[in-house]
């Protein structure tokens, strides 16, 4: 089975917006360099026996997959040459590093895939539960795409050899038949099934299958996930024994393997845990998760964590390739916009582990310092996983059916596409998401007819489309919307949406109050930004049937203001990217008046739900 949907064979996206250069600041100002700044993030590879053993962390292994998934994603996107050249040089190394067994881990030689850190007490620091196969699954990952890429042989030799020793000591007969729940840490030692699935797509080795299968005949073991058969009942996710962030890599095997057998129920399992997750766990922000898991509910004010938003961002790309449904897409750019812009410094030297509806935001390095160690001071599980929220762009901004061009993304930026040997061109023109208007110019597509779709969002209730300033033939609803013709290089596509406002009425902790959106965006209160007001904490009441905006402008460090007429009374709020810059208390929650959202104004709804 193929997907419904999958990223265009190449892509070079040049972006001149928000994302754009936060992602050129990432880049410059975090990725490259890290292996200097961080050295532990190989190091820690190198000499596992030598005592004294390091103290690491559970998962301190992940840091060097994680770093090459995001990386790759970005250079995949951007084509960012001084990136490119860096990672030969680090992802060259780490498989340097690869143990002549295959192992790639951080434990020493009697603890490897054991699940634990020793056999026995070391000096003051006993045993404790390891992380082995999750990191070895993102190491697997961050190569499996650079070889994608680039076509390194040695990065695909490296991921077979990995594979190898799994199917060596786990499922094996001869070898004791362990099993990789004897590992235990269910949830994340489950991931590598993800990857066997795809190994057996591009390989079509049985054994590959094999082992994917035995890992999902393992997610029903007592004190697991049971995530298949219980999705299969139609169970909520929350209510799952196991609902954790990192279970949603190994679901993605789901999907997988979908694609390897063709069989229904595991479309239908997949497709009722994302709609369960986005339905009743993901906040207002685009973020995923209370406490690093999900619980039912989404108002509740815990600590949402940015390597949880990653995950359901990349579930969610899964999501769009296998069904083409569009809601998936309108949640991509919810979390980039708000939860993926709200999490960076603008600098993009570091991100937050938190970024919450309220509160403010702490670099990650600072709230879960826990996890620094001596050779690693930035290294945390969200500092080398963050990144990844711009880098999935490089798999949903622009996709196709094989046939047609999807356009998912808007923001001010030239990109250069290859479809199958076609090479397409298009120039986005826009203010995009601050001002509704996006103009394309599309250069490629000459000789014969060709589809397009452009993508209406959920929010956009009335948008206009001209194709060369004509009105375009159909009803533009949201969804995707399809146009067909012989298309003329220079021809033009504009798209006006309906950039109304958007109230969601807060439940449970945040009954009383609402949440105010501008097209994608979530607006925030921040008393910053308001220097006529001595309490910062307080913000101020909203009547929501009056509020009109009056203007916006850019912030002084990053994002945009927004300048209200609130009832009489001057309001000034800002988009996720601003809120909190300066280190300021903010809300995404306001209180408003009696709930009042006046009758019968079709921009007022009552929800911000897909």
């Amino acid at each position: 089975m193929k997907e419904k949907l999958y990223p265009v064979s190449k892509i070079h996206l040049q972006m001149h917006d928000a994302p754009g250069k936060l992602i050129d600041n990432i880049i410059d100002n975090w990725l490259i360099g890290i292996r200097q700044s961080n050295p532990a993030i190989l190091d820690m590879l190198k000499y596992p026996d030598k005592l004294p053993n390091r103290r690491l962390l559970p998962w301190s292994g992940e840091f060097a997959g994680k770093y090459v998934t995001c990386s790759v994603l970005l250079y995949r996107l951007t084509k960012n040459q001084k990136l490119y050249t860096y990672l030969q040089s680090f992802i060259a190394e780490l498989i340097s590093l690869q143990k002549e067994n295959g192992y790639m881990g951080c434990w020493p030689t009697n603890c490897q895939l054991s699940g634990r850190s020793a056999r026995e007490k070391i000096g003051d620091q006993d045993p404790y539960n390891t992380w082995d196969g999750w990191a070895h699954y993102h190491i697997m990952s961050g190569l499996l795409l650079w070889h994608e890429e680039t076509g390194d042989s040695a990065a695909w030799d490296c991921v077979l050899k990995i594979a190898d020793l799994f199917c060596e000591t786990f499922y094996n007969p001869g070898t004791g038949n362990r099993r990789l729940l004897d590992m235990g840490e269910t949830e994340m030692n489950y991931a590598p099934g993800h990857v066997f699935a795809i190994l057996y797509r591009k390989t079509k080795e049985q054994k590959y299958l094999d082992f994917a299968l035995q890992v999902l005949e393992d997610f029903a073991a007592p004190g697991c996930g049971d995530y298949y058969r219980l999705a299969l009942a139609d169970q909520e996710y929350y209510k799952t024994p196991k609902p954790r962030w990192e279970s949603l890599h190994a679901i993605e095997l789901i999907a997988q393997l979908y694609y390897c057998t063709g069989g229904e129920d595991y479309k239908k399992a997949f497709t009722q845990i994302w709609r369960s997750i986005t339905r009743t766990d993901v906040h207002n922000t685009g973020g995923f998760s209370t406490g690093e898991q999900a619980i039912g509910n989404p108002f509740e004010p815990g600590a949402i964590e940015t390597c949880c938003t990653v995950a359901y961002m990349a579930l969610t790309a899964d999501m769009l390739q296998l069904t083409g449904d569009v809601t998936a897409a309108d949640a991509l750019e919810l979390s980039t916009y708000n939860a993926g812009l709200g999490s960076f410094s603008p600098t993009g030297r570091w991100s937050t582990y938190n970024t919450p509806m309220e509160g403010d935001k702490k670099a990650n390095y600072w709230e879960i310092g826990f996890q620094c160690r001596a050779g690693s001071p930035d290294l945390n599980c969200c500092s080398v996983n963050a990144p990844r929220m711009f880098g999935e762009l490089a798999r949903w901004a622009y996709m196709t059916d094989g046939a047609s061009l999807y356009i998912n993304y808007y923001g001010d930026s030239e990109g250069d596409l290859d479809i199958d040997g076609t090479h397409i061109q298009i120039r986005q023109r826009t203010e995009y998401p601050y001002d509704g208007r996006v103009r394309l110019e599309i250069s490629g597509l000459e000789g014969g007819r060709h589809k397009l779709f452009v993508r209406i969002p959920f929010w956009s209730e009335k948008t206009f489309v001209q194709i060369n300033g004509v009105p375009a033939e159909g009803t533009v609803c949201t969804g995707y919307f399809p146009i067909e013709r012989e298309w003329r290089d220079g021809d033009t596509v504009t798209i006006d949406f309906d950039m109304s406002l958007r109230f969601a009425p807060g439940e449970k902790t945040y009954e009383g109050k609402c949440s105010v959106y501008r097209g994608p965006l979530l607006l925030a209160w921040d008393g910053f930004y308001a220097p006529d007001q001595t309490d910062d904490t307080t913000a101020p009441q909203i009547s929501p049937a009056k509020l009109q905006l009056t203007k916006t402008e850019p912030a002084y460090l990053c994002g945009r203001l927004f300048h209200f007429d609130n009832n009489g009374q001057a309001l000034t709020l800002c988009d996720m990217q601003a809120a909190g810059a300066s280190g300021t208390p903010y809300t995404t929650w306001l209180p408003a008046d009696a709930l009042d959202y006046g009758a019968g104004r079709s921009n007022i709804t009552r929800s911000y739900k897909l």
